[in-house]
């Protein structure tokens, strides 16, 4: 699983933060670091923001997959990205990303 934090606006922590989770589900519905780009996997995905300033976020998440390519790049799924509406009050987000046939040998 891949954890970061992330900056929605220049705004100190308090005032509003997020951090983000990132998982790829094998066929099996198991966590995994190698796919197959035949297969349907998928990258479950997670976050939350914190903050004073929460309840004032309008607009929608735009979310895509970057994967490397081997040689070097990346290769940007789906397109066109996953959107998602603000959730004033909330700040927690989940999202499932269907892969199968995303990815072909060109784009790794």
């Amino acid at each position: 699983m891949a954890t970061g934090e992330f900056q929605v606006m220049k705004v100190p922590a308090e005032q509003l933060a997020g951090i983000l989770h990132g998982q790829v589900i094998d066929p099996g519905a198991q966590p995994t670091n190698v796919v197959h780009c035949g297969e349907g996997w998928t990258v479950d995905v997670s976050w939350e923001v914190t903050g004073e300033l929460v309840d004032w976020l309008v607009g929608r998440w735009q979310l895509e997959i970057i994967a490397d390519r081997i040689g070097g790049g990346e290769s940007r799924h789906p397109a066109p990205p996953v959107e998602m509406t603000f959730t004033p009050g909330s700040g927690r987000y989940t999202a499932s990303i269907p892969m199968r046939g995303q990815l072909s040998p060109r784009h790794l």
